[in-house]
């Protein structure tokens, strides 16, 4: 069986301080030594993320064992540490970086907890287009008050010409605090404004960009997801101490890297969270054409004959 996503990581250490988030309050243990990284199986993708992962100073000898490991290395980021990071891509250009950015200036700025961080993601971004990385994308998640922002960081990542990722928020039990009730009328408004968005583009990428969007939605209205869920039997997270996980949400630890050999813990995980994450959904996608192809051909024929579909 081919594994096909990897959520690693590597500390959880932050220097923001989000207020949707309690990571960076929390008292960090050591993590474990980058060697035990070696002993990872292949995996069609790994994230690497934190806390923030560019505070660990070996994050390039990381970055190498990792590149081992993976056809594609995909770093989640702040991007606070600007000079750090334009460090790490001038030594490996090809590897993706995600930037995190939740609203406009003051909006950011505030949620995160930074003044100026909206300034300093940014000017990292710019900095990774003049080295000439190509896989450059803005993440946001929304539901912490900022519901009204995402059609302005939507059209703040196609002025930057980078990825835009959207993600509706989930309690995790390893970094996102309980959080009062959100606008969920409000997400389900803009979302539904992404998915036009994406499915009048002329790049079929985004049509399944729309389908994740779609599912979304779902999510918000406590729907069960259209497609299964892989996590514990393709798709993993692995904690800064070697803890795994099926995924970021579910506390259910199925070893340690340390101790145990990672394809031994292999099984279907029971879990009625009903999430829909890209971490545990973009692979499922892939696997699932026969059912995400023929949503996006009924909403690319009623555009086409001016019919509301979703």
């Amino acid at each position: 069986m081919k594994l096909k996503s990897l959520v690693l990581a590597i500390t959880y250490k932050c220097n923001s301080q989000c207020s949707f988030c309690s990571i960076w309050k929390n008292k960090t243990e050591e993590e474990i030594d980058m060697s035990y990284y070696k002993r990872l199986p292949f995996f069609e993708s790994i994230n690497i993320t934190g806390g923030e992962p560019f505070m660990r100073a070996d994050i390039d000898d990381i970055i190498k064992i990792i590149k081992k490991k993976t056809k594609r290395v995909v770093i989640a980021t702040n991007g606070l540490l600007t000079e750090r990071i334009l460090k790490t891509a001038k030594k490996y250009p090809e590897i993706g970086f995600r930037i995190s950015i939740d609203g406009l200036k003051e909006k950011n700025d505030e949620m995160r907890g930074i003044p100026g961080g909206f300034k300093k993601s940014i000017d990292t971004i710019l900095g990774l287009k003049k080295l000439g990385v190509k896989d450059i994308g803005i993440c946001s998640t929304f539901g912490y008050g900022n519901e009204d922002q995402m059609e302005k960081v939507y059209q703040l990542a196609k002025k930057l010409d980078i990825e835009f990722l959207s993600i509706v928020r989930h309690d995790s039990f390893y970094y996102s605090k309980k959080n009062s009730p959100y606008d969920t009328k409000l997400v389900i408004e803009k979302l539904k404004w992404l998915i036009k968005k994406y499915l009048n583009s002329f790049n079929p990428k985004y049509y399944f960009r729309a389908y994740y969007t779609q599912g979304s939605i779902d999510f918000v209205k406590k729907k069960e997801r259209a497609i299964k869920c892989d996590a514990g039997l393709k798709s993993f997270y692995l904690d800064p101490y070697g803890v795994i996980f099926p995924c970021v949400v579910l506390n259910k630890q199925l070893g340690n890297i340390k101790t145990d050999n990672f394809k031994d813990l292999i099984g279907e995980t029971k879990c009625n969270l009903n999430c829909w994450m890209p971490c545990t959904v973009n692979e499922p996608i892939k696997d699932n054409l026969h059912i995400v192809i023929p949503w996006i051909l009924k909403r690319k024929l009623s555009m086409l004959f001016n019919r509301k579909s979703y």
